[in-house]
C-alpha cells in the first residue's frame, strides 16, 4: 500500500523527518530520486533525521558516521576496515514515488491506485498545496471531507452562511470496491452543487459545480495518512479553473463560497493568487481543526463510536464507517 508523505517541492538535500503509523521515518531529495527510510540507524537507533546528505546520495548517521546509500546499502563504518560485514547492516528503503507532486512511499511493491490526471503543470488551473499536522484522527478527516452539511455552519460568515443551510439532496450515490462517490445539491438557489469522491483508502476528490450550467468551479484534492491513533497528515490542495475564476475585469473576486476580495485585476490575481489563497485555506483549516479536535475528545475509539445520522446528507459518512470497520489501514 502507497502512503502519502510530503509535497515534492518541500524536500531538499536536507532530511526530513515524517510520521506514519506511530513510526518515524527519513525523507530527502537525492539527486536522482527521493529517498524513505525507517529514521533509525540499524547500529544504535540513533535518528538519521538528525544527520547529513553526503555527495547528494548518501545519509550519513550523526553519531557515529555511518552512512547508506538511496536503496538502504551501507556503504561505510569508520569504525571497521572489513567491508564484507556492511551488508549485514543495510536498511531497507521504500519504493516511492510522486504524483503530480505529492510523494508516495510502499515498504513492498504494490499498485498505485490513484487516478493520473494532472493539475500542478497545467496553465488553466491556480494550483495551491497546504499541509496540516492535524491533532485528530485520519478517520475524522475523512469523514469531514465527505460531509457537506457543516460548510454553512463550521465556516458560517466565511466559507458558508447559516441562513443559507438548507436540505440537502443526495441526486446519486455509488459505492464500489474502489470508491464512495455522491453528488449533492441544496435546495436553496445559490449554494453550489457539490460531488464528493472518497478513492479508498487515503484520497477525497470534493468538486463545485456551478448550480445553474454545472460547470466544474474548483476541485478541493485531499489526501490524509495516520500518523497514530489520534494524529493525521493532511495534504490539502485546492484547484481553481482559470476560465471560470479569473475577473474579467475589475470588480467583485469570489473564492470560496462567500469570500469576495473587492477591485482586483486579472493581472493581480494572477501575480498574488497563491499567498491570498493559502491564507484563506488557512483559516478554513483552522475553522474546521476547532471542531475537530472537540470531536477527538469525545470519541475514544472511532470504530465503536454510535452516530445518529437520520439525513440523507449523511449517507457518505454511514457507507465510509461500514467500510473502515472491516480495512485495516
Amino acid at each position: 500500500m502507497y502512503y502519502p508523505l510530503a509535497f515534492e517541492k518541500d524536500l531538499t538535500l536536507k532530511p526530513k523527518v515524517v510520521t506514519l503509523k506511530k513510526q518515524d521515518f527519513v525523507l530527502w531529495k537525492s539527486y536522482k530520486d527521493i529517498v524513505c527510510m525507517p529514521d533509525r540507524c540499524p547500529h544504535r537507533h540513533a535518528k538519521l533525521s538528525a544527520g547529513r546528505i553526503i555527495d547528494g546520495n548518501h545519509i550519513e548517521c550523526p553519531y557515529h558516521g555511518w552512512q547508506f546509500n538511496a536503496k538502504g546499502t551501507c556503504l561505510k563504518i569508520p569504525q571497521l576496515t572489513n567491508d564484507k560485514i556492511l551488508k549485514m547492516c543495510s536498511i531497507k528503503a521504500f519504493d516511492t514515488k510522486v504524483w503530480d507532486g505529492i510523494v508516495w512511499a510502499s515498504p513492498m511493491e504494490a499498485t498505485f491506485p490513484y487516478p493520473k490526471k494532472e493539475y500542478l503543470n497545467d496553465d488553466k488551473y491556480f494550483v495551491t498545496d497546504y499541509y496540516l499536522d492535524a491533532p485528530y484522527s485520519y478517520y475524522l478527516q475523512i469523514e469531514n471531507l465527505l460531509d457537506p452539511a457543516h460548510l454553512h455552519f463550521v465556516h458560517d460568515g466565511f466559507q458558508g452562511n447559516r441562513k443559507k443551510a438548507s436540505p440537502i439532496r443526495l441526486k446519486y450515490f455509488k459505492e464500489t470496491e474502489k470508491e464512495i462517490y455522491g453528488y449533492f445539491e441544496h435546495d436553496n438557489d445559490d449554494t453550489p452543487d457539490i460531488s464528493v469522491r472518497f478513492i479508498k483508502p487515503f484520497m477525497v476528490d470534493v468538486s463545485i459545480y456551478n448550480k445553474k450550467s454545472k460547470k466544474l468551479l474548483r476541485k478541493n484534492i485531499i489526501f490524509a495518512s495516520p500518523k497514530d491513533d489520534k494524529k493525521c497528515n493532511v495534504f490539502f490542495r485546492d484547484v481553481a479553473m482559470k476560465d471560470t475564476f479569473l475577473p474579467k475585469e475589475n470588480g467583485w473576486l469570489r473564492f470560496h463560497g462567500d469570500i469576495f476580495l473587492n477591485g482586483f485585476s486579472k493581472n493581480f490575481v494572477e501575480d498574488h493568487y497563491q499567498f491570498i489563497n493559502n491564507e484563506i485555506i488557512d483559516r478554513i483549516m483552522t475553522q474546521d481543526l476547532d471542531v475537530l479536535k472537540g470531536q477527538q475528545k469525545n470519541i475514544p475509539d472511532y470504530l465503536k463510536a454510535r452516530y445518529v445520522m437520520p439525513a440523507e446528507c449523511d449517507r457518505m459518512i454511514i457507507a465510509f464507517r461500514k467500510w473502515a470497520k472491516n480495512f485495516k489501514i
